[in-house]
């Protein structure tokens, strides 16, 4: 609420199946309240976390959340009757952290992005990243591997032309030059640094290339997506390529999430250089993984294939579209290629039905591996969250925040269209989206909203 003196409040309510061992947010000052219990005495799974400033949000703020179970596989549905907005639908989230053993890729290519533009000189996210691509470095495997190293801003100066072979002197003459970089030209061209990555990498091995940025760059994002999707769907079948992301300090999540997105890779961040081993750990290991050749989740409903319609010539307003019912299962992400061992896996489900399933399953079968991976996951039916002024159907919600990423990133099939099929693909997909953004309340592309004080 706004006032004289406050401009913004933000005000988290957690609550967890068990105890919460720590909340706090490494970006913004917070203050921490512990609800009681029915008998008295401060309870260990429910708090609260507020955050009030008397300016507007000038970053993202990230909150941290450390408690018991939260790596358990877990499955939430929730049900909004035929009464509600949403209209007889089970919204669903499906999260698990992974800890299986598949066999490591025997022979691979790194390329190390860095940025050494002049806003990594803030709070020390040169350091930072500099450390962090050292511990990267040392992680490597010692037999098969090649590697390179890119740092940028303005223009893009490899540390080879092309990848050396790691070995002692390799990673001494490596080690070297990172310790020796500096943060002191403006200007952020990932895509320029991105493409000359591409184009150097070898065509005889799998490529994994990691990225070290705060994501303020001055490319547009849609552009940078689109050079590092293309890239990975251009790699040869004996030669893929996957784009794994490191955001160092105050890092634009946006950004370095759609980068990892494209690349079928990974993002994880980094505020400073504590702790930051672990992470790299996992993200190196990451780029290891054997790929993926058949992942899907059984929600308990068959989905119905949907065809992009074929663009026409005649110019036709979205705002006049009308689109089919949605099909009666909507998952997001739309095609699953990525899970690996350590880092968190989402999936979210909007599916057409009252009755909900008594669990779900996943299956994962890696390339190499005989044997399928296969979780069958107890269902938690939630309510919809509930204060004073509204009903928010929260599972819904999210539900539809990565549906309307996944149109706008080009990743999800389109609706149908009532009436005709020539029409323009971009009108479909905005319609699609103002359909999300206006039934769930969400912002986007297409859709805004202005607060209006009572």
């Amino acid at each position: 609420t706004a006032s004289s003196t406050t401009c913004m409040v933000i005000k988290v309510d957690i609550q967890t199946s068990e105890a919460i061992h720590a909340v706090r947010s490494p970006t913004h000052a917070i203050k921490l309240l512990r609800y009681k219990t029915h008998g008295g005495r401060k309870s260990q799974r429910r708090m609260s976390a507020l955050w009030e400033s008397t300016t507007f949000l000038r970053r993202d703020f990230v909150l941290v959340v450390h408690a018991a179970g939260l790596d358990k596989p877990r499955c939430f549905a929730e049900v909004m009757d035929t009464r509600s907005r949403a209209g007889g639908t089970i919204g669903m989230q499906l999260t698990l952290v992974p800890s299986f053993e598949v066999p490591r890729i025997p022979s691979q290519e790194y390329i190390f992005v860095i940025d050494v533009s002049t806003s990594m000189t803030q709070d020390f996210r040169i350091e930072t990243a500099k450390k962090t691509l050292s511990m990267l470095l040392r992680l490597m495997p010692s037999a098969q591997t090649m590697f390179n190293i890119l740092s940028f801003s303005a223009d893009v100066w490899p540390l080879w032309d092309s990848s050396h072979a790691f070995d002692h002197n390799s990673l001494r003459h490596a080690i070297t030059h990172v310790q020796a970089m500096t943060a002191h030209i403006p200007g952020t061209h990932i895509e320029k640094a991105l493409e000359s990555a591409f184009n150097s990498r070898r065509r005889d091995q799998p490529t994994a290339v990691f990225i070290l940025t705060d994501g303020d760059v001055y490319d547009p994002y849609d552009a940078v997506g689109s050079t590092v999707s293309t890239a990975v769907h251009a790699a040869p079948p004996q030669a893929p390529l996957r784009v794994f992301v490191l955001g160092i300090g105050d890092a634009s999540s946006s950004m370095c999430e759609s980068i990892a997105r494209a690349g079928n890779g990974e993002c994880l961040f980094a505020v400073s250089h504590e702790g930051i081993l672990g992470k790299c750990a996992r993200l190196l290991n990451a780029g290891r993984t054997k790929k993926i050749e058949n992942f899907k989740v059984d929600w308990g409903v068959q989905p119905v294939p949907l065809n992009s319609p074929p663009e026409s010539d005649l110019d036709q307003s979205s705002d006049a579209l009308q689109l089919e019912t949605p099909p009666p299962l909507q998952q997001a992400p739309h095609e699953l290629t990525k899970i690996f061992a350590g880092i968190r896996f989402t999936v979210f489900a909007i599916i057409s039905a009252t009755q909900v399933p008594s669990s779900v399953k996943l299956y994962t079968k890696f390339d190499g591996i005989d044997e399928p991976c296969e979780w069958d996951i107890p269902v938690a039916e939630v309510k919809p969250f509930k204060d004073s002024d509204s009903e928010i159907p929260l599972v819904h919600t999210l539900a539809a925040r990565k549906l309307i990423t996944e149109l706008s990133e080009k990743r999800a099939p389109l609706p149908a269209v009532i009436g005709t099929t020539a029409r323009f693909e971009e009108h479909i997909r905005k319609a699609a989206i103002v359909r999300l953004g206006l039934e769930y309340q969400l912002a986007s592309e297409h859709t805004s909203f202005v607060a209006v004080e009572s």
